[in-house]
């Protein structure tokens, strides 16, 4: 099943900032969420759309389209 509006989604990630690992989730505590409903950042939804269960991604966020 593809990620769509309303889909439960469960993903693993490193999140890394100037090379440096700054958050992750594992594989026993995953980041779990209903997408499309504001709980993410746009731009980080945007780029899984679509994915698939299994699919391996990675992708760069400039830092307005974050937190600061």
């Amino acid at each position: 099943m593809k990620i769509a509006a309303s889909s439960v989604v469960e993903l693993i990630y490193e999140l890394m900032v100037d090379g440096n690992l700054v958050d992750h989730t594992t594989k026993e505590s995953p980041l779990d969420f209903i997408y499309g409903t504001g709980s993410l950042l746009r731009k980080f939804e945007e780029q899984i759309a679509g994915l698939e269960p299994g699919d391996k991604f990675a992708f760069t966020l400039a830092p307005e389209d974050g937190y600061g």
